[in-house]
């Protein structure tokens, strides 16, 4: 397995650990107890499903502790919890302290046990979270709580994901292709037209996000998109 340090992080802010512990055990669908995760240290938790599977690096960051050292570039995905008595302020603070290195995480989550109030809608359209419910309303069908927090992580394109085929076999990049050169030829076509239908997904799950940002950055951010889709294109090196 990929050294802990090396793996994206799924950072969840929190005002304490035992409050968010159900959450997590449902997020992971684990309901052992939780010895693993602590302010310190880490657990690994494996995104697998019918396309992929990836190792993550879930921290959670209680309010009133320093910021661990390695909150850094690998920050992919950020999940703030709120308890029933806790709204945008609380949500603003802990977006604050997140992003205070820096980080910009492409899936941004706030679940919440109170009332969806206006101030916290407000708050999630400037910051650009989706708001979870941690429970259900009795008019709606969405899904809600871990199970949508747990669908939203599972559609994000995680760096070092390694792609499951139909027949349970490991699809991996062209640099650990093996066999013969005709083999290593049709894997890698195969490989490039998945990477490009990542590359899809990730421009259709950016695209809401980008409304609200400077030209330029976006201007920036099309043209880096761009290049990564004709890459995937081009005749790779021998």
């Amino acid at each position: 397995m990929t050294e802990n340090k090396c793996l994206p992080i799924l950072l969840i802010s929190t005002s304490g650990f035992t409050c968010v512990e159900k959450f997590l055990a449902d997020l992971v669908e684990d309901h052992q107890p939780a010895d693993g995760i602590d302010t310190s240290g880490s657990r690994v938790w494996r995104i697998q499903n019918k396309y992929y599977r990836a190792d993550v690096r879930l921290l959670v960051w209680p309010d009133g502790v320093p910021p661990p050292p390695y909150l850094g570039g690998r920050f992919e995905a950020h999940v703030i919890h709120l308890r029933v008595n806790e709204g945008e302020e609380e949500a603003e603070r802990r977006a604050m302290a997140a992003y205070a290195g820096g980080g910009r995480p492409h899936i941004r989550l706030a679940v919440f046990e109170g009332p969806e109030t206006d101030g916290l809608v407000a708050w999630g359209l400037r910051r650009r979270f989706e708001l979870v419910p941690l429970t259900s309303k009795a008019e709606s069908d969405d899904e809600c709580g871990a199970d949508r927090a747990r669908a939203a992580l599972h559609a994000h394109m995680w760096p070092g994901l390694e792609r499951v085929d139909s027949f349970g076999a490991i699809c991996r990049p062209p640099d650990s292709l093996s066999g013969s050169s005709d083999e290593a030829d049709e894997d890698e076509e195969q490989w490039g037209e998945w990477e490009a239908w990542g590359l899809v997904g990730a421009a259709r799950e950016a695209r809401g996000a980008l409304g609200a940002e400077p030209d330029a950055e976006r201007r920036l951010r099309a043209e880096t998109l761009l290049q990564a889709f004709l890459s995937t294109f081009r005749p790779r090196a021998p």
